[in-house]
């Protein structure tokens, strides 16, 4: 068989299958709230599938008040969360996410520096020092918690189970409900020693080149932080996205968030507030169920809170076919 037909079946068989328009998988990256229960952005439908997603998030805080709590953070994070997820009877979908994190200098500082001189932003980055690791938490009682210099270690194991309650029908949107439960396996500051409880709402709705779809999520941390002794508190998050088929094989995705925090802490509220992030991505289908996508985060209506600017790279490799290709619910 001659290259030219290869390419051509191949171009064949990535158009006879479009671009599935899923959101990107994001998740709240900001300094200890990173440390529970956080469960991305998903479709309704269910899917067998593996997936990898790197998550560069770049993190420049500082706060409290003498003889209160206290915390400084200059550092990068990278998150390599890997996912399996299966689909039994058509509806429901289990997964399990392993993530590995490490804490390091990074890349993202000069080019944040850089785009913030361009644009004459303010900044607070103003007398820090590029590629630092720095993560430090004291408490007034005394408690410290402090990272100097790289690591990297195992998080927290995630269970998820979803179930799809009606699938999308004309103008009827696709619905489904999601659980979760995150065990402490992670080591410190990769995650937060308890064991964490959550549910969500998910829906989404596609006509042609557009979809649309929204995640309601509440989480329940099952004990307090134990490395600081701080009261947890129920959290959550709302998550709006967009997608836009360009082409069979490129899918563009506007997301807006908005999140909660599991931690309250009167005397610092850049680690108790709630943060919003603003996400842009594109997604290149590579052969016929594996896409590649590309993403950046931009923190806003939140400065002092959360993650500073992130970058998502996500691959995904359909197993099997998932909910999207049944009859509707009656």
């Amino acid at each position: 068989m001659s290259i030219g037909l290869c390419v051509a079946l191949f171009g064949a068989s990535v158009a006879a299958a479009p671009i599935p328009l899923r959101p990107i998988p994001w998740q709240e990256p900001a300094p200890l709230g990173r440390l529970f229960l956080q469960q991305p952005f998903e479709a309704p439908e269910p899917e067998t599938e593996l997936s990898v997603q790197v998550l560069s998030a770049n993190l420049l805080m500082r706060g409290g008040r003498a003889g209160g709590f206290e915390y400084n953070v200059d550092e990068e994070i990278a998150s390599f969360s890997f996912t399996g997820q299966i689909v039994l009877g058509e509806r429901v979908g289990l997964s399990l996410t392993v993530p590995l994190i490490v804490q390091y200098g990074g890349w993202l500082d000069p080019v944040i520096d850089g785009v913030e001189k361009l644009l004459s932003a303010h900044s607070a980055r103003g007398g820090t020092t590029s590629f630092q690791t720095v993560a430090r938490f004291a408490t007034a009682e005394g408690r410290v918690l402090e990272r100097v210099g790289p690591s990297a270690s195992l998080g927290d194991l995630t269970l998820g189970a979803r179930w799809l309650l009606v699938t999308a029908d004309g103008l009827r949107p696709a619905l489904a409900v999601r659980a979760a439960l995150k065990a402490p396996t992670g080591a410190t500051l990769a995650g937060s020693g308890t064991w964490d409880i959550g549910a969500g709402v998910l829906a989404g709705w596609e006509a042609g080149f557009f979809a649309a779809h929204v995640a309601f999520d509440v989480a329940v941390p099952v004990g307090r932080l134990d490395a600081l002794d701080l009261p947890t508190r129920p959290y959550g998050s709302v998550q709006v996205g967009f997608g836009f088929r360009t082409s069979d094989t490129v899918a563009l995705h506007l997301q807006l968030s908005g999140h909660t925090a599991p931690l309250r802490i009167d005397d610092a509220p850049g680690l108790t507030g709630s943060t919003y992030y603003v996400l842009a991505g594109a997604e290149w289908q590579l052969a016929p169920g594996t896409t590649l996508a590309v993403s950046a985060v931009e923190n806003f209506l939140s400065p002092g809170r959360g993650a500073d600017f992130s970058v998502l790279l996500g691959l995904r490799f359909a197993l099997g076919q998932g909910e999207h290709t049944a009859q509707p619910a009656r």
